[in-house]
């Protein structure tokens, strides 16, 4: 019997064995590495975004409407997600009758809350208005009359936990 046979079967084993530990750790760091991307996600997912709940600004909307009735609805708060409208902008070019902004549900059938009633004029300001999933910013007619709308919501998105 040569050296080579007498060495070869132990080495050859040492190496299986070896590769065998490698690809333990391997799949060990793998699932690590998994496991951070995900928490990573999460974390990612938490933090707010920016989000346009209604943009009117290059479209001005002609309102003929009576009191609470939904002039125009904004973009829904997605499922899982909570808004915070922060900035408004708002012009009702009109010879009668206000509007407001309320909160209307995920279809816009439905008023839930009138936020701010009897806007007339143009009107801007910061709030912190929140939006559950599924629902939505929208303009209403508050009081019966008749004009021109422009209107630019912004703030935030963020999941909820």
């Amino acid at each position: 019997m040569s050296f080579f046979s007498r060495i070869t079967p132990s080495v050859i084993a040492q190496v299986q064995q070896q590769n065998a530990q490698n690809q333990q750790q391997f799949d060990a760091l793998n699932t690590t590495i998994g496991q951070l991307n995900n928490a990573i996600q999460n974390i990612a997912d938490r933090q707010p975004r920016a989000f346009t709940f209604l943009n009117l600004q290059n479209n001005g909307v002609s309102a003929n409407v009576a009191a609470n009735t939904i002039i125009v609805a904004g973009i829904p708060v997605p499922n899982g997600y909570r808004g915070r409208v922060k900035d408004f902008n708002i012009s009702f070019t009109t010879s009668g009758g206000t509007v407001g902004f309320a909160i209307l549900d995920y279809n816009a059938r439905n008023i839930l809350q009138i936020i701010t009633p009897n806007i007339n004029s143009s009107s801007s300001g910061f709030g912190d208005t929140v939006l559950q999933s599924n629902t939505c910013i929208g303009i209403i007619g508050t009081v019966q009359g008749n004009g021109v709308l422009t209107g630019y919501l912004s703030g935030e998105i963020e999941k909820i936990q």
